[in-house]
């Protein structure tokens, strides 16, 4: 791989269970060592992205998916403040 071509964009989450689909087990089986299953809600993240309550980033060498960000933004529950707090992220 040519990190030269390396490419973050913003993407939807659906390009993102898309292209990342693969790395999603990948990821899990690092972080969490089996200890949970592996159950993501696609639906829920749908809908927080139609509502525009998520930042999605994946990380491309041309067009072959290598890491991804997925951070939930919401208001603070005691403050006037909008916050992202990051739900998802990996790395090659």
């Amino acid at each position: 791989m040519d990190i030269k071509s390396l490419e973050i964009r913003s993407i939807s989450f659906l390009e993102l269970w898309t292209d990342g689909h693969d790395l999603f087990q990948a990821h899990h089986e690092e972080l969490e060592d089996n200890k949970f299953p592996f159950l993501p809600d696609q639906n829920r993240y749908l809908s927080l992205d139609e509502l525009d309550m998520l930042i999605v980033m994946g990380a491309y060498i041309e067009d072959y998916m290598i890491g991804y960000s997925v951070s939930v933004i919401y208001r603070h529950g005691h403050f006037d403040e909008i916050l992202a707090t990051n739900d998802s992220l990996s790395r090659p």
